[in-house]
């Protein structure tokens, strides 16, 4: 298949060297040269825009951060749909929020193009292993032609339903990942504030088999901030994974209040406030001003 790829950062690249791999046609975007350079084998090709990419695409990827770049990448000057011919399938790949997928699904629906929103989990090692999980809303028949494509990098493509319910799948399964978190870390400086060692604590966790989907906070040595001065490079990284969480905590909230769920979002509340100190550093989201 002819194939536009757009983001070919940590999860984006590997994707696009699967799809490479397996044969497909691809032209490559991403605005850092060298990420495109280091992907260039086979029939794959550079692509000067995300139009560019998607000029004669069967099917467009789009594995930008957030839901700014995935307007833009798609309904911005030079976007997709500025060369997208009708019947074109885009997969959105990113995590946004409700509006964003009814944005860019109206956009495409008014030029013919097919939209899929398309999440996906599994992380860096699962995109390095070709293995993602991909949690699907439109279309079953564009899915269905795009599948070649999603093969090429997932081990599961699962439709949730119409348009939106792929992205409420991905929003429901990362808040309970954040949520998890921010309880584990409280969990942790309640053993350390007692004096217990926290490697003997997370052997416990670990043998009493709660450890599956804690391990990330297991892991860590202490519960303590960062001290952002001496290990700026460390806090830096720490910086980037919680302000995915509160984008994506903050998306799954605008999904539960379109939702009417009203005061049982309560436990997400808390752990959007309580995510920067859950991964160690001592940071508010940036509407939120109250104390951790």
């Amino acid at each position: 298949m002819r194939v536009g790829f757009l983001g070919l950062g940590q999860m984006g690249g590997p994707m696009a060297s699967h799809v490479i791999d397996a044969g497909h046609d691809v032209a490559l975007y991403d605005p850092v040269p060298a990420a495109v350079e280091a992907r260039l084998r086979g029939s794959a090709r550079v692509a000067h825009s995300p139009a560019d990419a998607a000029d004669g695409a069967e099917v467009v990827c789009v594995v930008v951060r957030d839901d700014e770049q995935s307007i833009a990448a798609v309904t911005g000057v030079g976007g997709v749909l500025e060369r997208a011919a009708p019947g074109t399938v885009v997969l959105l790949h990113a995590t946004v929020a409700p509006a964003t997928v009814r944005v860019l699904a109206d956009a495409c629906d008014a030029r013919g193009v097919r939209f899929v929103d398309a999440g996906i989990s599994g992380g860096a090692p699962g995109a390095n292993a070709g293995t993602l999980y991909v949690m699907c809303g439109g279309d079953p028949d564009a899915i269905d032609d795009a599948r070649p494509v999603l093969d090429a990098y997932a081990k599961h493509v699962v439709r949730f339903g119409e348009v939106g319910a792929g992205m409420a799948a991905k929003l429901a399964r990362n808040a309970m990942q954040y949520q998890v978190w921010v309880g584990v870390h409280e969990a942790m400086a309640m053993a350390e504030a007692a004096g217990l060692d926290l490697r003997q604590f997370e052997h416990l966790c670990r043998e009493s088999g709660i450890a599956e989907l804690i391990s990330v906070q297991l892991a860590r040595p202490s519960t303590r901030p960062v001290d952002t001065d001496a290990d700026p490079e460390r806090a830096a990284w720490l910086r980037h994974i919680v302000d995915l969480g509160w984008k994506d905590l903050h998306d799954a909230l605008e999904l539960g209040t379109e939702l009417g769920l009203g005061d049982g979002l309560a436990m997400i509340r808390v752990a959007r406030r309580r995510y920067g100190a859950s991964m160690n550093l001592a940071v508010l989201p940036p509407d939120d001003d109250q104390p951790t």
